[in-house]
C-alpha cells in the first residue's frame, strides 16, 4: 500500500500577527505599515485577509515581524514555522487545517 503525500498550503497567521500589533498599540494595518516601512496593500492583505495570500514578500513579512512587532531578527528566526503559519489541507476528508505549534 502506498502512502499518499499530503497536499495543501501554508496560511499566514495574519489575524494573530494583527493581535500582536494591537498589543503594541497598532490598532490597524495602516499603523503596522507605517511602523514596518513597507507598502500598505500587502500588509493589509497579510493581516486582514490571510486566506487570500498565495505568495508573500519576505521583505514585507520581515518588516511586520521585526520592525513593527519589535521581534529581534534572531528571535524571529528561532521561532518555529508554526508561529507564523497554519497548514491548510486540500484533502476533503481532513478537517480543513492544522494549526502550527506556538
Amino acid at each position: 500500500m502506498t502512502e499518499k503525500m499530503a497536499s495543501g498550503r501554508f496560511r499566514l497567521k495574519g489575524h494573530e500577527l494583527m493581535e500582536m500589533a494591537a498589543d503594541r498599540r497598532m490598532i490597524n494595518p495602516h499603523m503596522v505599515h507605517l511602523r514596518a516601512g513597507v507598502s500598505y496593500p500587502p500588509v493589509n492583505k497579510y493581516l486582514k485577509r490571510p486566506d487570500d495570500v498565495d505568495m508573500l514578500s519576505l521583505k514585507v513579512l520581515a518588516g511586520i515581524v521585526v520592525d513593527a512587532l519589535g521581534i529581534s531578527p534572531e528571535e524571529a528566526l528561532a521561532k518555529p514555522l508554526g508561529f507564523y503559519f497554519d497548514y491548510v489541507s486540500n484533502d476533503p476528508n481532513d478537517d480543513g487545517h492544522q494549526n502550527g505549534a506556538e
